[in-house]
């Protein structure tokens, strides 16, 4: 059951992308899965070009390549790249979409990098670029 846009019960869902099956409590897990898929990613390493959808894989990246601790990497959050997280959840888990979508709304925080979203808005070649259908049709 879906209560405030996350919790789903205990589900098996399939991922249309890549057949993982997650077994999953929560939307989040969901949409944590469906950024991975996504070409444009939320965190960015300072000292190298690897970038990763998740920040415990990004602060594992800078302890164990650079020998550094702490964040020291971006997070390049925004309201688009949570637009498209969304979409790209849409497509991975079709019957969960509008579910996903609810979830991405109700944790979308008022400010990102100390200015309120609306003044952080830029374009965004990545997003115009990214083709959600030839995602699905990706191995």
């Amino acid at each position: 059951m879906l209560i405030a846009g996350k919790w789903i019960g205990n589900l098996h869902v399939p991922c249309q992308m890549c057949a993982k099956v997650l077994a999953c409590r929560d939307v989040s897990i969901l949409v944590r899965h469906a950024k991975t898929h996504h070409p444009k990613k939320q965190f960015s390493c300072r000292e190298c070009d690897y970038t990763n959808s998740e920040r415990r894989n990004m602060r594992q990246h800078i302890f164990s390549v650079h020998g550094l601790g702490g964040d020291q990497f971006s997070d390049d959050r925004t309201s688009e790249l949570e637009d498209a997280w969304a979409r790209v959840g849409g497509v991975c888990f079709p019957e969960m979409s509008e579910r996903i979508s609810e979830a991405v709304l109700a944790y979308r925080p008022k400010l990102y990098k100390g200015k309120p979203i609306a003044e952080n808005v830029e374009d965004d070649d990545d997003f115009d670029d990214c083709d959600i259908d030839a995602l699905s049709n990706s191995p």
